[in-house]
């Protein structure tokens, strides 16, 4: 009987690394004191992801990396591990390969992230107002608009149409206007910094986070998008956001 289970466990280990480089399978990967060249080799041999670099990116770089878990999960971690101790990112490279990029670190002024928090929008119709965040405050006149997070400097107020904001005040403005109306904030985008490569060009981490809203008349989901590296050549970066309403026909 034991090696019958002996056997069963042997099976079920075999086919775990089998399928370990398949979405969801589970990885483990050893690595101690090995030379980077040949950690990046048993990576692509477990995961099924391949790695683009240059000779001179690994050469005379050795790597202490141990993980168990999916794919995703490895790879991950092992970025996290090349950034801290090597100062190397991985970003996208061609045909889907992650690229070792060298860069230098862009010191933290921050020494605590940003919570997350819900945003404070304000748009003046009439006189001023003083909208305050936590590190600061600013001064909304007629006719603009400024937002805060919690804890943070406001935004710097931005024109807006006053003709639109709170209906309620202008009755001909009412029935002047015709079928359902929604305002949907954006969600919440973190980028960070993370250094500049050796010519100098910016590298940006970036996420969105998803939100879903009920409208009067449907539904409006913005899907999440997952942390992602990008380096900056021309000196902006443009952040899609994909936006999905979703309105049932009548009588539904």
């Amino acid at each position: 009987m034991k090696n019958m289970l002996r056997f069963v466990a042997a099976v079920a280990l075999t086919g775990g690394l089998m399928v370990a480089g398949e979405p969801g399978g589970i990885v483990r990967v050893d690595l101690r004191d090995v030379p980077l060249a040949e950690a990046l080799g048993r990576l692509e041999k477990e995961t099924g992801r391949k790695f683009e670099y240059t000779p001179g990116t690994v050469e005379s770089r050795r790597v202490d990396f141990v993980k168990s878990g999916t794919v995703a999960e490895v790879l991950a971690a092992f970025a996290t591990t090349l950034e801290v101790t090597e100062s190397i990112t991985l970003v996208p490279g061609k045909d889907g390969a992650h690229k070792l990029l060298p860069f230098t670190r862009k010191p933290s002024t921050n020494p605590r992230p940003v919570a997350r928090s819900r945003r404070l929008a304000v748009d003046v119709v009439e006189g001023t107002v003083m909208l305050f965040g936590g590190q600061g405050s600013v001064a909304v006149r007629a006719g603009e608009r400024s937002w805060v997070y919690s804890g943070s400097l406001p935004a710097a107020p931005v024109p807006c149409d006053p003709a639109t904001v709170a209906l309620w005040r202008m009755p001909e403005a009412l029935s002047a206007s015709s079928g359902l109306q929604a305002r949907v904030p954006l969600p919440e985008i973190r980028f960070q910094l993370l250094g500049y490569t050796e010519s100098g060009q910016p590298i940006v981490e970036y996420e969105v986070n998803g939100a879903r809203c009920v409208l009067d008349f449907g539904t409006l989901d913005i899907p999440e998008e997952e942390r992602r590296k990008i380096v900056i050549e021309n000196g902006e970066l443009v952040v899609p956001i994909n936006v999905r309403v979703q309105i049932p026909k009548a009588g539904k």
